[in-house]
């Protein structure tokens, strides 16, 4: 008699311990799933800050480029000079395009230093999702462990 309470104790014993272990172990699950959730959703305010960053570089530039035509056409029209037309013309269409290069060289480093933050992101979050896999998987064969222990016993 004496030994079949001890044997159902053991038993009992067992089964909780698994239990326990089992709910500390899905929530350390969750808790990662949930802390990957929240990296992600601010990589994502890093990456729109990178283009903004970028769009911000980029009307600085053509902020930029209009103060040189405007020095351009004021500086041709000091000397008597035509800025529509010949070599004045083709230094203002220079000077644009030079510009243009700016700006699209900008847009293309904003683009991929985002992409650079998304794609790390993503791999950091797939991670996440197989870490927390992996802990659900061993808590449930610690809540079967458990089961199995207290039925040998």
């Amino acid at each position: 008699m004496v030994a079949t309470a001890a044997l159902i104790a053991t038993a009992a014993a067992s089964v909780l311990g698994g239990v326990q272990q089992y709910g500390a172990m899905r929530a350390q699950a969750e808790f990662g799933e949930r802390m990957a959730n929240l990296q992600g959703q601010l990589d994502e305010m890093r990456a729109r800050s990178a283009i903004a960053e970028g769009d911000f570089a980029i009307q600085q530039v053509q902020k930029r480029a209009r103060q040189v035509e405007g020095s351009q056409i004021a500086s041709a029209a000091a000397q008597g000079i035509r800025s529509d037309t010949g070599s004045m013309a083709a230094i203002r269409e220079e000077s644009r395009m030079n510009a243009l290069a700016d700006e699209m060289q900008l847009r293309n480093n904003a683009a991929l230093n985002a992409m650079g933050i998304r794609t790390q992101s993503s791999l950091n979050m797939g991670e996440a999702r197989m870490v927390a896999g992996a802990r659900r998987d061993a808590a449930v064969a610690t809540l079967l462990g458990g089961g199995l222990n207290a039925a040998s016993a």
